[in-house]
């Protein structure tokens, strides 16, 4: 039961720090691919929270699939130098 709570207080903080980076990402054009790491990122644990916590198994393949395009869209990023 710890770890659900700590995985759950993650993804919170997660959420908190996504928004921070969009934000500051309006004016720094390089902060973007920060903010698809830290995207990708927490559709992973909530892909995790959603297969562990809730048991719901067909919504974490969704949550799944998002994190990796957007694992792929930093990955790309990076490569090309946004």
């Amino acid at each position: 039961m710890k770890k659900n709570g700590l995985t759950l207080f993650l993804q919170s903080i997660l959420f908190v720090c996504v928004i921070i980076s969009l934000i500051i990402s309006l004016f720094l054009n390089i902060f973007l691919t920060v903010t698809y790491a830290l995207i990708a990122l927490l559709m992973f644990i909530m892909c995790y929270n959603n297969y562990v916590v809730y048991k719901r198994k067909y919504f974490s393949i969704i949550y799944l699939l998002f994190g990796l395009i957007f694992l792929v869209e930093m990955i790309v990023g990076v490569i090309n130098g946004i």
